[in-house]
């Protein structure tokens, strides 16, 4: 029998295995479970009748805290297979995850704690590696975890995809009125600090962002397939797409989601998206987050990742001869995130 009063909000702190009530608190929750004889339910005896015990008062208490795997803050995570083509170097830190399998072809190179693993640990599938993945500092290897999993998934789910989840807008989005765009709007249209609609009435329609475009400090939201043009830079921008096409953000080349800032602070970009992502060559990510229900393949620039959130409801394939940087976070503070759960005690 489980009372309202068995249920207590706090806060947990892992090293010191301790939990601190707090009513107001949503990070951590201690339940405690009882079969006693004042509930009446306490656990019948059989051998032990004949000393005179006829139950047992069972007790017991567990904590659950909500935290945010490190492998969805930085780094590249798919619901199904994951591979990653030849000749990439990861920078220490980085993490690659799938929950079904993962593939690194030939000639990856990674800094000591890389993170490469295939499903939770409890439901572990196979990781392949090609024996000649070798040079310095050492190959790509196997992590016993994904960071800071534990027994649980870093699940990368559509419904955690999907821009239809309470996405809120950044805070450099400072006006109040909203601009609804037709067809493809030209760059001047675009203006900072506000929230843009880009509407198409029927899922074969398109839209694009010319090439050369600079967007700053804009929200764009669509419902249409959506072309970048060559050289299309993205700083302080989301653009959320309701598109399901398996081509809903794509680009020819050259598309550079974040400001090359050396991982500081601000100018970071979102792609968010219920349909898949295409971007055959010269991929460009500096505090950049790409989101999506559905499949991702992208070509990597070969300088152009430091600080990147790949994350696919579905299957990621990905670049070869690229160096995928780390910024631990650092100029991604704009990304999406979703509170994940696992027993901590």
């Amino acid at each position: 029998m489980l009372r309202a009063e068995d249920i207590i909000f706090g806060h947990w702190d892992g090293e010191a295995e301790k939990f601190e009530p707090d009513e107001y608190a949503f990070d951590a929750v201690m339940v405690s479970t009882a079969r006693a004889q004042e509930r009446t339910n306490s656990v019948g005896t059989y051998l032990l009748k004949f000393a005179g015990v006829d139950a047992l008062d069972i007790r017991r208490i567990s904590v659950f805290e909500t935290y945010r795997p490190t492998c969805l803050e930085e780094g590249i995570v798919g619901e199904e297979e994951v591979v990653v083509q030849s000749g990439n170097y990861f920078a220490e830190g980085f993490c690659v995850h799938s929950n079904d399998h993962a593939t690194l072809s030939s000639g990856n190179t990674c800094r000591a704690h890389h993170h490469l693993d295939a499903g939770p640990p409890r439901h572990r599938h196979s990781v392949e590696r090609m024996e000649s993945n070798d040079g310095s500092p050492r190959p790509c290897a196997t992590a016993p975890t994904c960071r800071a999993s534990s027994s649980e998934s870093t699940r990368s789910s559509p419904a955690c995809a999907g821009p239809g989840s309470g996405l809120l807008p950044p805070d450099y989005t400072t006006a109040r009125s909203r601009f609804l765009l037709l067809g493809t709007p030209s760059r001047q249209r675009f203006r900072e600090g506000h929230i843009h609609t880009i509407y198409c009435n029927s899922p074969t329609q398109k839209t694009s962002i010319h090439a050369g475009t600079e967007l700053n400090n804009v929200v764009i939201w669509t419902n249409c397939e959506m072309k970048f043009g060559e050289g299309v830079i993205l700083r302080n921008t989301v653009i959320v797409n309701e598109s399901t096409s398996d081509k809903s953000f794509n680009t020819a080349s050259g598309l550079q989601i974040g400001d090359d800032d050396d991982c500081a602070t601000g100018g970071g970009a979102q792609l968010v998206t219920r349909g898949g992502v295409s971007i055959p060559a010269q991929l460009s990510m500096f505090g950049g987050q790409i989101l999506a229900a559905g499949d991702i393949s992208f070509e990597a620039e070969a300088d152009g990742i430091q600080g990147a959130s790949i994350v696919s409801g579905g299957r990621i394939e990905g670049s070869s001869g690229a160096t995928m940087g780390f910024c631990n976070g650092a100029g991604m503070e704009n990304n999406f995130e979703a509170e994940y759960f696992r027993l901590a005690f």
